[in-house]
């Protein structure tokens, strides 16, 4: 066979496999069709020129060659030569040579694919049938390890993706562990107040830490202070509705808070985290999220108001912490637009007996936040000396307890430090004890 016919008949096979490997479905008869009609009549070799059956693996001409190169010994009956005239070479057009043809393609194509069965059936000169050629094929591509590398579906979860506002960062202030600071907290509820968003207030720039801190005094109330959380009224971004419907108004002390409290067994603990504003009677407010600046003494909700009604609920204790200045200026700007000196004043209202009172500034200062924003300097060491490290040296006394004393110390150290370093300013905390 020589080179050319070869090289054709190796392209013919390539491209026949590629439909094969697509439609599963191509018969291997017609790339042996093609290849006989290149080099002779038949399969069977049974030659006009007398001779005999031209088997595959050359029975007759007693070699195993199945190119027939290297020459038979009967005088050439099987091989590539055929020089007693038979019907089958390709490079003479003499016959009986056929056969040695079929075995090079034969050999090659199972190379390729390693189509076993087909060559066997081939090779004893055995008819192969369309069908079994389809079967062949089918069967061997099912088991070929190209087959298996099948495209494989993964669900993917197209979850949206988040603004740089919205990435978690770990917040160490999530991280702090409270030892129980208190017993028998099964009646004790806290009031929770974050006030940073002030889009629907007139004038007023949002508190930007004020979510997270309330977030971290939760933690606080449910640990270290051991209430349980469904006794926890938490208010997200406070209306004055939401003020007059849990601690009531200047007429009428029955909130939300006094139906909770259970008399003389209940501990109440209100933190609140937000902007408050000093008013022109010499009282402060704290400011609802959806307030008019230039009218606070109309939709505001005066410190007097809920310091006078916590004072008439029958408590076991009451604690107000807040996390807010009342001097008309806050980190983000004015909370009291166009404000005139009759604003300013330097004493702050005295709770009454019974209410303990730990406020983030004196009356005339600024509460000041993390340069990131993050938290407020207030929250931030109030929690940090909850945790006892307002009680070891050389705060406290180590005896497992922060009292008010050793609480004063620790945020003397820390808060007033740290906000004189970043702003250059005196935030000192005020601490009312009830008596």
């Amino acid at each position: 066979m020589n080179l050319s016919i070869k090289i054709k008949i190796l392209v013919f096979i390539l491209i026949s496999q590629a439909f094969a490997l697509a439609s599963n479905q191509v018969s291997f008869s017609l790339i042996s069709s093609a290849y006989a009609d290149e080099g002779g009549d038949s399969d069977d070799g049974d030659s006009d020129g007398g001779h005999g059956d031209d088997s595959d693996d050359g029975d007759d001409g007693g070699h195993d060659d199945s190119d027939g190169d290297d020459g038979g010994d009967d005088g050439g009956d099987d091989g590539d030569s055929g020089d007693s005239g038979g019907d089958s070479s390709s490079d003479s057009g003499g016959g009986g040579g056929d056969s040695s043809d079929i075995d090079d393609f034969l050999e090659y194509y199972n190379e390729i694919d390693e189509l076993s069965g087909l060559m066997q059936m081939q090779a004893k000169k055995r008819t192969v049938l369309m069908d079994e050629e389809r079967g062949l094929i089918n069967k061997n591509w099912l088991m070929n390890s190209i087959a298996n590398q099948q495209d494989i579906s993964v669900a993917i979860n197209s979850a949206p993706v988040k603004s740089p506002y919205e990435i978690t960062v770990s917040d160490p202030l999530m991280d702090i562990k409270y030892p129980l600071i208190k017993s028998d907290t099964s009646n004790d509820i806290a009031v929770i107040i974050a006030n940073e968003n002030y889009e629907k207030s007139i004038d007023i720039p949002n508190n930007d830490p004020a979510t997270r801190d309330a977030k971290a005094f939760r933690l606080f109330a449910r640990d270290g202070l051991g209430i349980l959380e469904g006794n926890i009224i938490w208010i997200n971004n406070g209306t004055q509705a939401n003020f007059l419907r849990v601690f009531g108004s200047e007429t009428n002390h029955k909130g939300q808070l006094f139906d909770w409290v259970k008399k003389d067994k209940s501990r109440v603990y209100v933190y609140y985290a937000g902007h408050g504003a000093p008013s022109r009677d010499k009282d402060s407010f704290l400011i609802p999220a959806d307030s008019d600046s230039s009218r606070l003494d109309l939709n505001g909700y005066r410190l007097s108001t809920l310091y006078n009604n916590l004072s008439k609920i029958p408590t076991k204790e009451t604690l107000v912490v807040l996390e807010s200045c009342f001097s008309g200026i806050s980190q983000n700007g004015e909370t009291v637009k166009n404000a005139s000196p009759i604003y300013a004043r330097t004493s702050s209202i005295t709770p009454p007996t019974g209410i303990s009172v730990i406020s983030a500034t004196h009356a005339n200062q600024v509460a000041s936040w993390e340069p990131d924003a993050s938290h407020g300097l207030f929250t931030k060491f109030f929690l940090k000396a909850m945790s006892g490290e307002a009680d070891v040296s050389p705060y406290g006394d180590n005896n497992g307890t922060v009292d008010f004393l050793e609480l004063d110390n620790y945020l003397k150290d820390t808060l007033t430090y740290w906000a004189r370093r970043h702003y250059g300013r005196d935030q000192v905390a005020e601490i009312f004890k009830g008596k």
